[in-house]
């Protein structure tokens, strides 16, 4: 006897929707035995029911449309292996983003609830090891402009080499006879592929929140508590963004730790 169903009644029976089906027939995936030409009716044979399975089968394995056809016009076992691995491939390297994209986003969270706890504008001194960095030159004017396009270049290449995040990058800042800040370099610390090294030593830090704009302050009142501790300054200001729009909605709770290397002076 033969055994045939309607199109709603073949997408009832393997759970998906009417339109579903339709659209498998409009692209060739699975088209009805019957149509019938007065009422416009399809009919799917029993046997089409374990095509529709495979259809379905190969789809929950992450297949697209495009390649479960592709796989259902091999006639040869041999292939359709082959199209099963090199999908088993591309599922690895999915998995392998998915676990890097954990990794970043983790990272992220353990950063950001370390930064939120940071008491703002503490200051001190502490040691610091060797820290290799990849680091770009600044070009000039060494303004926020270039400073900006200098942060984009470094920061797609350690995207794509590194996996980096925003909150890694050191800025060397200098400041010109009216206190204000140039840039020379963007730093990233990496553990393969430095070119250039933050020496180990003593960093006098402070912790500045509030707007970019206002760094000039907290500047000068770490170089008032340096000279205060009996230190004196022995290169350029690195500063580190803790806190930016990533964390934060308003410029006002920005959070930048300032790191000047220094030394003790003779005699203190």
């Amino acid at each position: 006897m033969k055994i045939s169903f309607m199109a709603g009644e073949m997408a009832q029976l393997h759970h998906i929707s009417k339109q579903t089906l339709l659209y498998y027939d409009k692209i060739g995936l699975i088209c009805p035995r019957e149509v019938d030409p007065g009422t416009g009716y399809r009919y799917y044979d029993l046997n089409q029911c374990e095509d529709l399975d495979v259809i379905l089968f190969l789809k929950g394995l992450g297949m697209k449309l495009k390649e479960i056809k592709t796989y259902r016009s091999q006639a040869s076992s041999r292939a359709r292996v082959q199209l099963l691995e090199s999908q088993s491939r591309t599922i690895r390297q999915k998995l392998d983003q998915i676990h890097r994209i954990q990794r970043r986003i983790d990272s992220t969270v353990t950063a950001f609830k370390a930064n939120l706890a940071i008491t703002p504008f503490e200051k001190g001194i502490k040691w610091f090891e060797n820290r290799p960095l990849l680091s770009e030159p600044v070009p000039a004017p060494h303004d926020l402009y270039a400073m900006e396009l200098c942060f984009k270049k470094i920061f797609r290449s350690a995207r794509e080499n590194y996996h980096a995040d925003i909150y890694d990058f050191l800025v060397y800042v200098e400041e010109d006879k009216n206190s204000e800040g140039i840039f020379k370099k963007i730093a990233l610390p990496v553990n393969d592929g430095a070119n250039d090294l933050l020496p180990s030593g003593y960093f006098a830090y402070l912790f500045h929140k509030g707007p970019y704009e206002a760094l000039t302050a907290s500047r000068k009142d770490l170089k008032n508590f340096i000279e205060a501790s009996g230190h004196s300054i022995t290169g350029s200001s690195v500063e580190r963004v803790l806190l930016s729009r990533l964390a934060v909605s308003h410029e006002k709770d920005y959070l930048v730790e300032i790191q000047m290397p220094v030394e003790k002076n003779p005699g203190v």
